[in-house]
């Protein structure tokens, strides 16, 4: 007997306009992110595994995107606690996809969609974007967005802003 393939719940996550500044620091306490609307990620990686409590919030202003994730996990495998695979989506971190153009398309386009890793540890690799294929271009956008990593007793935050100008 096979097992029933779990389809993840589509829920549709806003991001309120913000005119207060925001810090990227990985500290989550400002008043933002107190305000923002908490989304629970119910399962991880293959849609079956659900061990750990994440959930990510978003905010804008005129000129960027705002991301909050905060990551509780038991334990965040580290270089000093375990073995770091070479691929950075075979790590603890999070993936996230943008929609420039908010196009919504059942794949993506190519043309300015961007699926972000974020390993624990602030590796980055971003894919896709306006280049046309389906490739790593974070080179041609690593200067429009900053991320930091934070470990925390419970696991991790990240904090990560995108210049609206890059989305397309």
């Amino acid at each position: 007997t096979q097992a029933a393939e779990i389809q993840p719940t589509a829920k549709l996550a806003t991001a309120p306009k913000t005119s207060e500044a925001i810090t990227i620091d990985g500290d989550l306490s400002e008043p933002v992110w107190q305000e923002a609307d908490k989304n629970y990620v119910e399962f991880l990686a293959d849609f079956t595994i659900s061990n750990n409590v994440s959930y990510f919030q978003t905010a804008w202003d005129a000129e960027k995107l705002y991301i909050a994730m905060e990551v509780q996990d038991g334990t965040v495998v580290t270089a000093e606690n375990g073995v770091l695979a070479d691929a950075i989506y075979e790590n603890d971190g999070v993936e996230f996809f943008i929609d420039g153009n908010n196009s919504k398309t059942k794949s993506f386009d190519k043309i300015d969609d961007f699926h972000f890793f974020i390993r624990h540890d602030g590796l980055v690799d971003v894919w896709g974007g306006a280049a046309g294929t389906w490739s790593s271009c974070l080179n041609a956008v690593e200067d429009d967005f900053n991320l930091i990593v934070k470990m925390t007793e419970t696991g991790f935050n990240i904090e990560f802003e995108m210049n609206l100008s890059a989305l397309g």
